[in-house]
């Protein structure tokens, strides 16, 4: 398993309400990996098992709250590699989550190991293509062979030296002693510039298309809360595991009900921890700051 790098993905302008829920593959229409889901807590170990349990080899985490999967790794590096990673997943400044429309890209197949030279000797082929060594008898007849052609090497080059040698005088110049030309020295060729992927510019939606006053058909049903059924501009994570209206939960608890809004089963305390990457992902979707 690898991390393969931060790559962009497809900008559909719309909505991405598309994705399935904790760990239910939906089909991505017009992104390149063909397959999402999304979870309010998303880490990357969360999205590799994902992957792994519905069969796909690569995987990827978007806007800190999407996991992506499909098997085509060619297709999703496709757009090249993209700047806007920026996000990381809950509560792990050690661990990327993707960005606005870019993926932190996955790959649960092993890297390319070079390849090792062969341990055995190399052998001839006989007649019946069967590997063999040579026999002695063989062995005589090469070098015989050899030595000929060595001969006939060495008289064809002194031919060539006697020849050369009547046509040119044979007085050598004192300046020839004096200032003999050095050979030149080849010069090092540049190294190979390395090919970088065309940058794909990534835009977030325009301000005013989408507001927090806009209908809540418009956004994701992860920036819905359970309680108010309005988009959160404080969601924070009960001790139930769900996100919620900071103002809405804590309406819930004052008036006494110490259950989940969602599950109906006791909650077993009432901290809130802030969920930082929903409220950033929120208000990049949304195009202004909660």
């Amino acid at each position: 398993m690898s991390y393969i790098g931060c790559f962009a993905d497809y900008h559909t302008g719309g909505s991405i309400s598309i994705c399935g829920k904790n760990g239910v593959f939906r089909g991505s229409q017009g992104r390149l990996l063909p397959f999402c889901t999304s979870n309010g807590t998303m880490y990357i170990e969360t999205c590799r098992n994902y992957a792994i349990a519905s069969g796909y080899s690569v995987y990827a985490l978007q806007w800190g709250v999407q996991c992506f999967a499909g098997n085509d790794l060619q297709l999703a590096i496709s757009l090249g590699k993209s700047s806007n990673c920026t996000f990381h997943c809950q509560d792990s400044v050690w661990e990327g989550c993707g960005g606005p429309w870019s993926n932190d890209l996955h790959s649960l197949l092993p890297k390319l190991q070079p390849m090792e030279p062969p341990s055995q000797p190399l052998m001839f082929l006989n007649h019946n293509n069967d590997p063999t060594h040579l026999t002695p008898s063989q062995i005589g007849i090469v070098i015989c062979v050899i030595v000929v052609v060595l001969f006939l090497i060495t008289g064809i080059c002194v031919c060539l030296g006697k020849s050369n040698g009547a046509a040119k005088p044979s007085s050598v110049h004192a300046e020839d002693i004096e200032n003999p030309q050095q050979p030149q020295q080849p010069q090092p060729s540049a190294p190979p510039q390395p090919i970088i992927p065309e940058q794909v510019p990534l835009t977030v939606p325009p301000r005013a298309a989408r507001t927090t006053s806009s209908t809540c058909h418009d956004y994701p049903p992860m920036f819905i809360c359970p309680i108010t059924q309005d988009v959160m501009k404080e969601p924070v994570i009960a001790s139930d595991g769900h996100t919620y209206e900071k103002e809405a939960i804590e309406k819930w608890i004052q008036n006494g009900r110490n259950v989940s809004p969602m599950t109906n089963q006791p909650l077993t305390n009432n901290v809130l921890v802030p969920n930082y990457n929903l409220k950033s992902a929120i208000a990049t979707y949304v195009g202004c700051d909660l």
